[in-house]
């Protein structure tokens, strides 16, 4: 699965808001904007158009004083996906393929084999992976359950094989049983 860019949109860097300075000129712009906007025609506004005026004013200083940053939507790809499979191996298997194709059985022995390596490099990239995602659970299952139990959520859809080889018991045993993984 390759990366295909999707939709761009802009978000506004709210963290920047925590330090001190910036959060004393948020506050200064956003009243100086409300100032602006709601001197003009006090009278006659709706509760909606006062509204309106201090969600723009509030935006309009963010956008000032924390600035933006574009987010690029991704199609959602596997972990174990790196570039270095994708541009030499699988390439260059795509490459014996379409000469073999052309030749007729010339390479077919060097693409069989050129097939076998991206394989054995994709179970083994598959199961570094794995390996990785259990020990960072296994690490985070006190400290961030948040993240623990999104995993353990998103086994029960039927990732659970993946996985469910990297917990272990108290005793420091690695579970086999898929259910009894899922309850530990």
């Amino acid at each position: 699965m390759g990366l295909k860019k999707g939709r761009k949109e802009e978000t506004i860097k709210y963290y920047k808001l925590r330090a001190k300075e910036v959060a004393d000129q948020f506050r200064y712009e956003v009243d100086k904007k409300l100032v602006e906007k709601l001197t003009e025609d006090e009278d006659e506004r709706s509760l909606e158009e006062l509204w309106q005026a201090f969600k723009e004013a509030l935006i309009q200083s963010a956008i000032k004083v924390c600035g933006t940053r574009k987010i690029a939507w991704y199609r959602r790809q596997t972990n174990w996906w790196s570039a270095s499979i994708n541009n030499i191996e699988v390439k260059k298997k795509k490459k014996i393929w379409k000469t073999c194709l052309q030749a007729r059985n010339a390479t077919i022995m060097e693409y069989r084999a050129q097939r076998k390596k991206v394989k054995e490099l994709i179970q083994e990239a598959k199961r570094k992976s794995s390996k990785k995602l259990g020990n960072r659970l296994e690490l985070h299952s006190r400290k961030n359950q948040k993240l623990f139990y999104s995993a353990m959520e998103s086994m029960k859809g039927g990732e659970a094989t993946a996985l469910s080889s990297n917990i272990k018991d108290e005793k420091g045993n690695i579970i086999r049983d898929e259910g009894e993984a899922l309850q530990r």
